[in-house]
């Protein structure tokens, strides 16, 4: 989750841990209740009612007050949420990272998000507004994707490049020796 410069959604997260849906909106909510995960929307007074019942009931007082899922909510992360990595979390997580698990996350985000892109431009020509919100809300994780993928194509230029004047050089070396 280091990966991503801002807030987040379960969908992005599911793509960069290469899992189903579920299993990372329940890995997003278990990272919420050990308060490494902020989630958004925010506290609603809706749910602040609900926790406030239950603990007077159960006497208990929950680090996270959860809403109380309906019965068409089995997951407790079902709902549409954002999420963004507490600074703390991201920097332990990023200093644990290897350079390979670095590079593979951050293509699967650049994938994710090169998708999201094709999908709001899509949504725009079919309802003017609907696809700018998506691009609005995805926009620094768009940028990031994009960023990086221009970064990966001056480094293959660049190779490109160095072979050509690394051959030419022998080429030129051969000729002197000749």
């Amino acid at each position: 989750l280091t990966i991503f410069p801002d807030d987040f959604n379960d969908l992005a997260a599911s793509a960069i841990w290469q899992q189903d849906l579920n299993s990372a909106q329940e890995n997003l909510h278990t990272l919420t209740r050990l308060c490494l995960l902020e989630a958004f929307p925010p506290l609603t007074e809706n749910n602040a009612i609900t926790t406030a019942k239950s603990e007077e009931e159960t006497g208990e007082n929950d680090l996270l007050p959860q809403k109380e899922p309906s019965e068409s909510q089995n997951k407790p992360a079902q709902e549409a949420r954002r999420y963004h990595l507490h600074k703390q979390a991201r920097l332990i997580a990023n200093s644990r990272l290897t350079h390979e698990e670095r590079v593979a996350g951050i293509r699967r985000h650049a994938k994710h998000f090169e998708e999201v892109l094709r999908e709001a431009n899509k949504q725009e020509m079919m309802d003017e507004g609907v696809g700018q919100a998506l691009f609005d809300e995805e926009w620094s994780n768009i940028k990031a994707g994009q960023s990086w993928a221009m970064q990966q194509l001056m480094a293959l230029q660049n190779g490109k490049e160095q072979e050509k004047q690394q051959e030419k050089e022998q080429k030129d070396h051969l000729a002197i020796a000749l």
